[in-house]
């Protein structure tokens, strides 16, 4: 199975000491994010599975959506990132269980010497009903770069429900994120650092392309709050709002559902985690 996906979306971010160095507190910042994202997921001989994930985001710095009160990010602030992740493990019964690797680049406004590379790797497992999945992923993240004020030395933790029961062409999707680790990594002793994530979303059916294939159409919010506390105690917060929307092609599943109980759930947005925290120092 493949999936091929198309997504826009409006980050609205607000806190105290965003681009702290050169602003004043509580300051509010509004861009747009062009995605893609491409899943391709195999069975392997009888009772394993494996799953490929690559994934672009770029950060739209004209005033395509000014209409929307979107402007270019500030420097400190989210550029864009590119990643790689693979899934892969055993599927007995109603159950599947598997480890993940990941890696990728992100790029920051303002300063290269921030820029910098990230990976993890974890286990995941799901139970599958008939009226939906729910699903666990664990595991750990770092990153590296000339002056590295993103997430370091992560342990991080997502759940999962994905909910199938009013119709097998949509699918209801809902998550909890914690991350906990370090932030500006270069000082001795590095910042705490601590993210919470939710997301809510939905995909419907919107046509069939022959008997095997597919096209869906998809919405979903998704919010973080990330918090940094210094050596000497002075804090910090920065909370996003995402909004977007996308189209799906599926190459191999004919419905949500059939797509539902065939993949892994993809693995958190590593790149926008990592994109979350320079404006807070």
């Amino acid at each position: 199975m493949v999936l091929l996906d198309t997504e826009i979306s409006y980050n609205y971010r607000h806190g105290a000491a965003i681009s702290s160095s050169t602003g004043s507190p509580d300051e509010n910042e509004r861009f747009a994010i062009l995605s893609g994202r491409a899943t391709i997921a195999a069975p392997i001989l009888t009772k394993g599975f494996a799953q490929l994930e690559l994934a672009v985001d770029q950060v739209l710095e004209d005033d395509t959506f000014r209409w929307v009160g979107a402007t270019t990010p500030w420097d400190d602030s989210y550029r864009g990132s590119q990643s790689v992740a693979l899934q892969a493990g055993m599927v007995s019964g109603r159950n599947r269980v598997g480890l993940f690797a990941a890696g990728g680049w992100y790029d920051i406004f303002g300063d290269n010497d921030q820029d910098g590379i990230f990976w993890s790797a974890g286990v995941s497992a799901s139970r599958i009903w008939d009226w939906g999945v729910l699903s666990a992923q664990a595991g750990w993240l770092d990153s590296d770069a000339d002056d590295s004020e993103v997430i370091g030395n992560a342990k991080f933790a997502r759940l999962i429900a994905e909910l199938n029961g009013l119709s097998e062409n949509m699918v209801f999707r809902a998550a909890v994120s914690v991350v906990d680790g370090e932030q500006d990594q270069d000082d001795n002793p590095p910042d705490d650092f601590l993210l919470f994530g939710w997301e809510l979303g939905i995909e419907r059916d919107i046509g069939q392309i022959g008997e095997k294939h597919s096209v869906s159409a998809f919405a979903s919010y998704k919010g973080t709050r990330v918090s940094e506390e210094s050596p000497s105690g002075s804090k910090d917060h920065i909370t996003d709002h995402l909004f977007s929307a996308g189209v799906r092609l599926r190459i191999g599943a004919r419905t949500a559902t059939e797509q539902l109980q065939s993949t892994a759930p993809n693995l958190p947005d590593f790149g926008r985690w990592m994109g979350s925290t320079p404006a807070l120092d």
